[in-house]
C-alpha cells in the first residue's frame, strides 16, 4: 500500500524540529503549499529557510516565511516568498502537550516559481 506524504512522530510532552533537505530554487520568488493530511499533534509550525549556495554545511540559512494563510480546503496552508537565495528548505516543528505521542502526516505540494516583471 502506498501512502502519500511523510509521517513525523514526537514523544508526549515534547516539541521537535524536523528539517527537509536543501533544494535549489528555480526563480527568485515562490509560493509554497503545505497540506496537513493527519495530525494528533497539539501544535504544528512550518517555516521556509533559504541560504546562499556557498554557505558551508547543512546548518545555517535564515527564515524567510512561515505557512500562515490557510487556503479554502481544510488543513492546506500557503507561504509566499520573495528574493530567495539559491537553496531552500523547510523546518517542521511539531509538539505534543499530552503524554500521548504527537503524530503528523503531511506533504508539500509542488511550488509555484515566478520572477517579478520589470
Amino acid at each position: 500500500m502506498f501512502l502519500i506524504g511523510h509521517t513525523l512522530v514526537v514523544p508526549g510532552n515534547t516539541s521537535q524540529d524536523y528539517f527537509t533537505p536543501w533544494f535549489p530554487r528555480v526563480a527568485d520568488d515562490a509560493r509554497f503549499t503545505f497540506e496537513e493530511i493527519y495530525s494528533t499533534a497539539s501544535s504544528v509550525t512550518v517555516t521556509v529557510y533559504h541560504k546562499s549556495a556557498e554557505d558551508a554545511g547543512d546548518e545555517g540559512g535564515s527564515s524567510v516565511a512561515s505557512f500562515s494563510s490557510q487556503l479554502s480546503p481544510a488543513n492546506v496552508y500557503e507561504a509566499s516568498c520573495s528574493n530567495l537565495k539559491e537553496l531552500v528548505r523547510f523546518k517542521v516543528t511539531i509538539g505534543s502537550e499530552t503524554s500521548a505521542p504527537g503524530v503528523l502526516r503531511y506533504r508539500f505540494l509542488p511550488p509555484t516559481w515566478f520572477s517579478k516583471a520589470v
